[in-house]
């Protein structure tokens, strides 16, 4: 396979991510969503096997909870156009990795299995789109077909 062609296939990766992340945050910008977020962040909190994450969504969430549905929501609505576009692709594949682990962190212990963090959260695709976010952001996914590469910037870290 050509370089030339490898390069499209990650553009194309990175335009599949970005549209994922765009699909996972749209629900989020919802009255619905925001009147359940409380819920949702105690089933979080509750039985969370990370004590120094779960004190994070206690002191992130607290009195503040609407605030941070919106900003994960946000979050996660930023990195996914920002990959689509291929703008800041690295900085938008960077923010979309952050969101994605904060999700499998709050939620690793509510999948079935026996271990909080081992064989059941493998099922999820969250990990896999982790993974995919990082290797993103290595191969410099915005010089190609990315308004990045209509810029012509190709030494920024942030592609």
């Amino acid at each position: 396979m050509s370089e030339s062609s490898t390069k499209k296939w990650i553009a194309v990766a990175r335009i599949l991510a970005g549209a994922l992340l765009v699909h996972m945050a749209l629900p989020k910008f919802s009255s619905a969503y925001l009147e359940a977020f409380p819920n949702l962040l105690n089933s979080w909190v509750s039985g969370n096997p990370f004590p120094w994450y779960k004190s994070f969504l206690q002191a992130a969430g607290g009195q503040h909870d609407q605030t941070l549905a919106m900003a994960l929501a946000a979050i996660e609505m930023l990195a996914g156009v920002g990959l689509v576009l291929g703008f800041l692709a690295g900085l938008a594949a960077i923010l979309g990795f952050l969101a994605t682990l904060n999700h499998l962190l709050a939620t690793s212990h509510l999948a079935a299995g026996s271990l909080p963090f081992a064989a059941a959260a493998w099922e999820t695709p969250n990990v896999y789109l982790l993974i995919l976010l990082a290797l993103l952001f290595v191969a410099k996914s915005g010089r190609t077909w990315g308004l990045a590469a209509r810029r012509g910037s190709s030494k920024s870290i942030l592609w």
